[in-house]
């Protein structure tokens, strides 16, 4: 249990820093869109992407 738990809160870290650095570089997060609108697939899946490199430290591509 304690393993789920660090690597939980290891993934909530991860996306608050891509949230935050997205933010400083003037780029939408999934929340600064409403769902469904024409904007809102091209933020999650760029958010999304950073999210990976993030995790893994490399590209999306």
């Amino acid at each position: 249990m304690a393993s789920f738990q660090q690597g939980h809160s290891q993934g909530i870290a991860i996306e608050e820093t891509v949230r935050a650095t997205r933010r400083a570089q003037g780029k939408k997060n999934p929340e600064d869109v409403a769902p469904g609108s024409p904007d809102w697939d091209t933020v999650m899946d760029d958010f999304l992407v950073d999210l990976y490199r993030a995790k893994t430290g490399r590209g999306g591509d």
